[in-house]
């Protein structure tokens, strides 16, 4: 966990920004199934009809999240980590 804190650290320091954008339900699915993230197709399809389906980008990583979050990486003062699960990893 000490490297993940590392690099942590290092993307504060490049202040990235993050940019919300909303996809369509079946863009959406489309957009995560190209990515290889079949468990973020679930995610999806468990959302209400009319949810609205939106994703984050920072650098060159793109997740599906609801948000709101900080305008840019260099707002994060203070991070750690006090559980992991790899369970999460392993289904990537």
């Amino acid at each position: 966990m000490e490297n993940i804190e590392k690099e942590m650290k290092k993307i504060v320091k490049e202040d990235l920004k993050l940019e919300r954008f909303e996809l369509p339900r079946e863009e959406a699915i489309k957009y995560v199934k190209e990515k290889g993230e079949d468990y973020k197709v679930e995610l999806i399809e468990d959302l209400p009809e009319d949810a609205v389906i939106s994703f984050y980008r920072q650098g060159e990583f793109v997740d599906l999240c609801a948000g709101p979050h900080v305008p840019s990486t260099k707002k994060v003062k203070s991070y750690k980590i006090v559980i992991f699960s790899w369970g999460l990893l392993e289904r990537r």
